[in-house]
């Protein structure tokens, strides 16, 4: 397994339901490190950085 280039691992975990304040809510559906993927109810998916985003 490839090692992720920050140490500290997300704190939000697969199918949280978060905030982004452009974006609007969505669900989490992957994360890489920092980096998750959302499926953002109006605006598809989208890769953004986990502090982008807070749990609703």
């Amino acid at each position: 397994m490839a090692k992720s280039k920050v140490d500290t691992p997300s704190a939000f975990s697969v199918g949280d339901r978060v905030f982004h304040i452009k974006f609007g809510n969505g669900n989490v559906a992957a994360i890489e490190g920092n980096k998750l993927t959302i499926d953002f109810d109006r605006a598809g998916q989208k890769r953004v950085l986990d502090g982008f985003v807070e749990r609703v």
